[in-house]
């Protein structure tokens, strides 16, 4: 059954013809309920792969266009994330420059030395002087 553009099936508004094979025929088409591809969390799915958005966008909604070596992710006009394409399944394809500011730095605070085993056991080394001393005498 081949689809015209411009048809629907369900949802789905056929946009183009993209090709056939073996197994039937792929056509590029838009989901006309949702109308964009929403960023749940800091990775959208494209077929079995993720790929990251900027962090400051989850819960946003962004577009996304898909190229034959390029995976372009936009918010509003403006282009926030670009990734090679992989054919990999199930895999993530992740800038970690997403996620920077996303957690807080951790103070950096000053070593604190070690316990000694004597005072881990809450002598001192000046106690157990002090005892010894006082058995001398």
């Amino acid at each position: 059954m081949a689809l015209t553009a411009g048809s629907n099936i369900s949802q789905y508004k056929i946009i183009a013809r993209l090709g056939s094979g073996g197994m039937g025929e792929v056509y590029l088409a838009l989901d006309e309920r949702l109308r964009r591809k929403v960023a749940s969390d800091a990775l959208v799915d494209i077929d079995t792969v993720r790929y990251s958005v900027p962090h400051r966008l989850v819960r946003t909604e962004v577009e996304v266009l898909v190229g034959e070596s390029q995976v372009r992710i936009y918010s509003g006009a403006e282009l926030v994330a670009s990734h090679a394409r992989t054919i990999e399944p199930h895999t993530s394809v992740i800038d970690f420059a997403h996620y920077r500011g996303l957690w807080r730095a951790s103070p950096q605070l000053p070593a604190a030395e070690p316990p000694r085993a004597l005072e881990a056991l809450g002598r001192s080394l000046a106690d157990y002087e002090a005892a010894v001393l006082e058995g001398a005498r």
